[in-house]
């Protein structure tokens, strides 16, 4: 385990080096980036990498960590989280419980697939979520979030009422957040909604202001 904290303090420090040959580059090529540069150091250090919507795992010996960047986005249930290993200004690694890839094969699967992704998508707007974005996680017998590249927002819900689960969308390639039975798929579309949700706010507070006023009138 001391050995495993060395590396990764060893492989922080590689990516640390690097960032300064990140500058101009898109988020999407700075994660190119660092998977080719982590692929390297798995090889050398007789570790297995896996990229899962974006995120990107190291593995050996039946334990899986997660590498973070600051300014790369990444969402997920802290549920799945057991410790951190290490840390820079710009990069964290995480321990985490062993995930997978779903399979669900029966009714009673996709029953409760779509109970445990509610939840979570009642608090946490992911743009353009899809299905493919929920993993498994054996040992807490939980479908999980985790994807990365995508931006996000948490109790989105807490200003727009309004807004309906439906989680069978995703099977289906559609968004699971949507208005009045329109399809909520970005962020943009989602703070229109909130400015929208104010506007509506005010204009009936306004009224009823103007209302009693009148009323007094009489």
């Amino acid at each position: 385990m001391y050995k495993n904290l060395e590396l990764f303090n060893n492989l922080i420090n590689i990516l640390e080096e690097k960032r300064n040959n990140f500058y101009w580059l898109t988020k999407e090529k700075i994660n190119k980036n660092i998977s080719d540069t982590l692929k390297d150091w798995c090889r050398l250090y007789n570790f297995n990498y896996i990229s899962i919507n974006n995120s990107h795992i190291i593995y050996c010996e039946d334990n899986f960590y997660l590498l973070l960047k600051n300014g790369i986005d990444i969402v997920g249930d802290k549920e799945i989280v057991i410790e951190e290993c290490a840390s820079s200004n710009n990069y964290g690694i995480l321990k985490i419980k062993k995930i997978e890839r779903p399979f669900i094969t029966s009714g009673k699967k996709l029953y409760k697939f779509i109970r445990d992704i509610k939840k979570k998508l009642e608090s946490t707007f992911v743009e353009r979520i899809k299905l493919e974005d929920f993993l498994y996680c054996n040992e807490l017998d939980k479908y999980c979030l985790l994807c990365s590249l995508k931006k996000f927002s948490n109790e989105y819900n807490e200003e727009i009422k309004e807004i309906k689960i439906s989680a069978i969308n995703l099977f289906f390639g559609k968004s699971p957040y949507l208005f009045k039975g329109n399809e909520i798929n970005t962020i943009e579309e989602l703070m229109l909604l909130k400015e929208r949700s104010k506007w509506n706010n005010f204009s009936q507070l306004w009224l009823k202001k103007n209302w009693m006023k009148n009323w007094k009138l009489f």
